[in-house]
């Protein structure tokens, strides 16, 4: 009984520093993406721009991005909350990728990515939290490739038993076993020579784990790193 106590006690400790946590960068995140969608609201309406579909189409884009990332910001924020619940409605992970590979679309063209996929499935979840794994493991597969590799990142889907289990595979460095559970730590940071906070694994294996899903980590074939997510079946919820 002693024990079971000091776990809750250890599990709300650790939900209260989640939430402040949240809180905070939701906080710094809040001011300049505002100021990103006014800026791009007002560039929508500058002749030059109006004058030229290929920038209106860049500016829209822009615009959309920073919508679902507000979006984002204030999902996550909710989730870490104490005894919040998930949004869950029928999801097609295809069309979130599609949402994924337009935000990261410049980061895939800077590095020459090379991306492709097999089909998804139709889940039961949350549309931004399922957005925010898919973005934060595609968008470390590229950024995780060394210098000099072109990044060759690979996105599949198979049944796990009453699950399906999405694999997303890459040609880069990969991850030695030891570390396999700790790169979804925390502030975990893989390789430091890369940019970044340590928080998108750890986000991804919360919203996983929200879902009743698993995430782990394999060797890729010919190497590189294999990530992988589970959630369950829709059609077994039904």
């Amino acid at each position: 009984m002693a024990d079971l106590n000091r776990a809750q006690t250890e599990l709300a400790r650790s939900n209260e520093l989640l939430t402040l946590f949240a809180g905070q960068v939701s906080h710094d995140l809040r001011s300049p993406l505002t100021a990103i969608l006014a800026n791009a609201e007002l560039l929508a309406t500058e002749p030059s721009v109006v004058a030229d579909p290929a920038a209106s189409e860049l500016v829209a884009a822009t615009y959309d991005a920073g919508r679902r990332m507000a979006g984002l910001i204030d999902t996550i924020l909710g989730y870490a909350r104490v005894g919040s619940e998930l949004e869950r409605s029928s999801v097609r992970l295809d069309e979130v990728l599609d949402h994924v590979l337009d935000d990261l679309g410049p980061v895939v063209v800077q590095r020459s990515a090379r991306i492709t996929r097999e089909p998804l499935p139709e889940v039961r979840g949350d549309t931004t939290l399922l957005y925010t794994v898919l973005q934060n493991l595609v968008a470390n597969a590229v950024k995780f490739t060394p210098p000099g590799r072109t990044p060759e990142v690979h996105l599949t889907a198979a049944r796990d038993r009453d699950a399906w289990r999405i694999t997303v595979t890459d040609n880069g460095r990969g991850i030695p076993p030891a570390d396999r559970d700790l790169v979804f730590a925390l502030h975990a940071r893989g390789d430091r020579s890369v940019q970044g906070s340590g928080i998108g694994l750890a986000t991804a294996r919360r919203a996983v784990e929200a879902h009743g899903g698993r995430i782990g980590v394999d060797d890729a074939p010919g190497g590189g790193a294999a990530v992988w997510f589970t959630l369950p079946d829709i059609h077994d919820r039904e």
